[in-house]
């Protein structure tokens, strides 16, 4: 028993076999991309043109049509689709915001912890610039730290506040490096901002409850000292020098002596 031609083509590209032979014979002229398996089970990728063949009353009478062998090309992109997948959901996994853009900055691509941090999806993200995203005092800071990088070509790290996209400021450390294309040109930035709010904070508070502690020493003239065992030595507060009228930056060795 005979086999359809249309056997050996998966579903997909059955579909897109009966649209062309519609297509035809609308006089239509058509190009596809269709799944080819072999009767020993191997794919094929290939693509397909297909044009009308008239005779001599311009009727048409059949086809003619064209078939490239795309299977290497196919599996190439497949091959760089996962690969794109896989970067994309490591970048997600980062728990700090990332973001890139090209030469232009224009951002062209983020990870969902930079998505939260703009208050925006990524596809209003994309094709921006921090002109479009952000006010034009904070734009105009990060543009020029990209144009510093660009210049150096050397990796950037430094503090700066940040305008989060629901208007609060936030302290970040912010790491950026270029990145380059195939043909060893510029391709773009890469960059990270680490948000060290919290931490910030905490140092401040510290450094007032320092100061609360000497002042009140000070009032009370009470002093304070801390002895480390291990090395038999003592560090005195402020005050316990005043106390004792001893230079304040002296440290008091052989403390059980």
């Amino acid at each position: 028993m005979g086999m359809n031609l249309t056997d050996l083509f998966d579903k997909r590209s059955q579909e897109i076999l009966r649209r062309i032979k519609k297509e035809r014979e609308k006089g239509e002229i058509t190009t596809s991309e269709l799944t080819f398996i072999s009767e020993y089970g191997k794919r094929k990728e290939l693509l397909v043109t297909c044009s009308p063949r008239y005779n001599e009353k311009n009727e048409i009478k059949g086809a003619f049509g064209t078939i490239v062998d795309i299977t290497e090309r196919k599996n190439a992109e497949d091959a760089l689709q996962t690969q794109f997948k896989f970067i994309e959901i490591l970048l997600d996994t980062i728990p700090t915001p990332v973001f890139y853009k090209d030469e232009n900055f224009a951002y062209t691509g983020c990870n969902k912890e930079f998505e939260k941090m703009m208050g925006l999806p990524k596809k209003d993200i994309i094709g921006k610039t921090d002109f479009d995203l952000t006010s034009r005092e904070f734009a105009e800071k990060y543009d020029k730290m990209d144009h510093e990088l660009l210049k150096s070509q050397k990796p950037h790290a430094y503090e700066t506040v940040a305008k989060y996209g629901d208007g609060s400021l936030h302290t970040v450390i912010v790491n950026k490096a270029i990145f380059k294309n195939a043909t060893g040109e510029i391709g773009g930035i890469i960059g990270i901002a680490l948000d060290i709010s919290d931490q910030k904070r905490a140092e401040e508070m510290l450094s007032k409850s320092e100061k609360r502690l000497k002042q009140a020493q000070r009032i009370a003239k009470v002093g304070s000292c801390e002895w480390n065992v291990d090395k038999d030595t003592a560090m005195w507060s402020g005050e316990m020098f005043r106390i004792h009228g001893i230079s304040r930056k002296k440290i008091i060795r052989n403390f059980r002596s």
